[in-house]
């Protein structure tokens, strides 16, 4: 079933352009799949942040828990395995419980090359 609200979390490093190219495959991805744009979560820098979750990811959680998104995106592992395990788990546990579908997209390089 196509999801009405999706989602999208990008944690981008302070590379120049990461974050261009991290949104440019989470909207491709979206087109790609028929879905509607995607409400898109940022942070930008080291998505370990030392136990505590980002700006952009406590409010995706939240998000998530108050049954706002149907469906989320995540580009690249790194962005929510890079900090503490149980970030992950603060991130996925909610998702389950409210039966949002979650994909991991390729890291934008490899994305472009298929």
């Amino acid at each position: 079933m196509k999801p009405r609200h999706p989602a999208a979390y990008i944690c981008a490093g302070r590379a120049p352009g990461a974050l261009v190219l991290r949104q440019h495959a989470v909207a491709e991805a979206a087109h790609e799949r028929g879905w509607p744009a995607p409400a898109v979560y940022t942070d930008e820098g080291d998505p370990g942040l030392a136990g505590e979750y980002t700006p952009a990811l406590a409010t995706l959680v939240a998000a998530i828990g108050a049954g706002r998104h149907d469906a989320l995106m995540v580009s690249g592992l790194g962005a929510i395995s890079g900090g503490p395990a149980y970030l992950m788990t603060r991130l996925l546990l909610p998702c389950i419980r409210q039966g949002v579908a979650v994909e991991i997209l390729p890291p934008p390089t490899v994305a472009r090359s298929r």
